[in-house]
């Protein structure tokens, strides 16, 4: 096949718009990746969350900058300790944490002492657009570092999991 033929490129357009209906690196794909499991009792099925099941809990936005992008954004989720009220948890039990686990392995584990003295955000958007997993996606816990200098250390740092896929509910 000749690719100065117009046959050619007509069925290369085709062949990639098929393949963006069926969500292969289209917004299909990014939004099916978007959920997060939630696990509060030990040998108990997950609780699955997705986006909409997060934006029904009511949006917080803030915007800040980090010391892992350039500039300052505009993010948006649902406060974790929203999140947590709305499934019963209740913060202010002692030695209560959450452990956020990562795509790549990585995990932290926040206080609920930490959750309530800082705020911090689940988000899902960064300037008003899904996170992709090559953006710190689907979920990233993002503290307003901007908004009080005592949120800029490099506990909180640590704290600040992205590309988050779990929840654990530590009591």
């Amino acid at each position: 096949m000749d690719c100065n033929d117009g046959n050619f490129w007509r069925s290369f357009a085709l062949a990639a718009l098929i393949l963006t209906l069926l969500g292969f690196g289209g917004f299909a794909s990014r939004v099916q990746a978007q959920s997060l499991e939630i696990f509060l009792a030990e040998n108990e099925p997950p609780i699955i969350k997705k986006v909409p099941d997060l934006v029904d809990l009511g949006l917080t936005e803030f915007t800040t900058s980090t010391v892992w992008t350039k500039g300052v954004d505009v993010y948006s989720g649902v406060l974790l300790a929203d999140l947590l009220t709305a499934l019963g948890i209740d913060l202010r039990a002692r030695n209560g944490s959450v452990t956020l686990e990562a795509m790549d392995g990585y995990s932290a584990t926040i206080a609920f002492e930490t959750i309530l003295g800082t705020h911090p955000l689940l988000a899902f958007h960064r300037n008003h657009r899904p996170m992709s997993v090559r953006s710190q996606g689907p979920f990233w816990l993002v503290f307003d570092y901007d908004s009080d200098v005592r949120l800029r250390t490099e506990t909180l740092y640590a704290l600040s999991v992205w590309q988050v896929t779990r929840l654990i509910v530590n009591f």
